[in-house]
């Protein structure tokens, strides 16, 4: 039932909505579903939650490099901070099946990465200070009255 809330809430949340029309927003298929099967795995310990959790992480690598950065970043937040707050105790079992899943992953994606990584790096497309502070949000356009 959890589920089913979260799925409703993450599918009709307004800012989803208003983007609707925009095909990349719809390629954030793969980051719920990938967090409820690493929460699953929380609670019962079964590697099959962890392969799906992988799965999940691959098919987002493959339908949008953007999301997936969103999605590591995530993991590497969720999982020491469930460690953290006593969720989550993770046994020796589970440490192999993350290093083994982990290994998956980056097999799987390392492929896809790779050029991108390459064109980032060879072409000069890193984004310096000053265009970042040029294109970022002014805090204060969140206050404009409209």
């Amino acid at each position: 039932m959890a589920a089913f809330f979260g799925a409703f809430a993450f599918t009709l949340c307004p800012f989803r909505t208003s983007y609707y029309v925009e095909n990349n927003m719809q390629m954030m298929w793969a980051i719920p579903l990938a967090l409820a099967f690493l929460v699953k795995f929380f609670k019962t310990h079964k590697p099959i939650h962890l392969i799906l959790f992988s799965l999940a992480f691959i098919g987002q690598a493959y339908t949008a490099w953007y999301y997936t950065i969103i999605l590591i970043l995530l993991s590497l937040v969720f999982i020491p901070l469930s460690i953290l707050c006593k969720l989550y105790k993770p046994t020796w079992k589970d440490i192999f099946w993350g290093v083994l899943c982990s290994i998956m992953i980056g097999a799987a994606v390392f492929p896809y990465a790779q050029p991108y990584l390459i064109n980032n790096r060879e072409s000069g497309m890193q984004r310096d200070k000053e265009m970042m502070d040029l294109n970022s949000a002014d805090l204060t356009s969140y206050l404009a009255v409209r």
